[in-house]
């Protein structure tokens, strides 16, 4: 992928870059791209959020913070996101979405399934961000890669420890 200048034509990309310029005091892209973080997401049912580029129809919804001059840009969507081109701001804007995935799904009700919800990434992010415990983490991961069924003494352990531990921190 080639990297984006200032020059670019595509409407999108530039309302994008112009956006993140004037939030990092009008510094060059290539400077200014690399002082933001992806601080949070949310997700809208409808669809109906639109980009700072302009793109509509957005439902992953994220803020993203510039460390500098500590202002925020929102919504931003995930191809934005991309355009800059840094792995961190991609793997966090994964990460949060992975999160707000199983918020949802215990804001909504749902018996959380260890297979059905939950997955190798989620567990890991879960860990990072101080969701799970590495005891919690570490009895979900070997369960999770248990390639037999689990016998009911492990059922029953994997259910408390979403139930008891995951569901109540995910409502967050």
């Amino acid at each position: 992928m080639n990297a984006v200048f200032d020059d670019v034509d595509e409407p999108a990309r530039a309302a994008l870059i112009a956006a993140v310029r004037r939030a990092s005091d009008d510094l060059p892209w290539e400077v200014a791209r690399r002082q933001w973080d992806v601080v949070d997401t949310d997700y809208d049912e409808d669809c109906a959020g639109v980009c700072v580029c302009g793109q509509t129809g957005l439902g992953w919804l994220y803020t993203i913070t510039n460390r500098e001059t500590e202002r925020t840009l929102y919504p931003i969507g995930s191809d934005c996101i991309a355009h800059f081109e840094v792995d961190v701001m991609v793997e966090a804007a994964r990460d949060l979405a992975e999160l707000e995935r199983v918020r949802m799904w215990v804001a909504d009700g749902a018996h959380l399934d260890l297979k059905a919800h939950l997955s190798r990434r989620r567990l890991r992010v879960m860990l990072e961000r101080g969701l799970i415990s590495r005891e919690g983490y570490e009895v979900l991961r070997a369960l999770y890669n248990r390639r037999r069924p689990l016998t009911v003494d492990e059922h029953v352990s994997a259910e408390r420890l979403l139930r008891e531990i995951v569901a109540p921190r995910a409502g967050w």
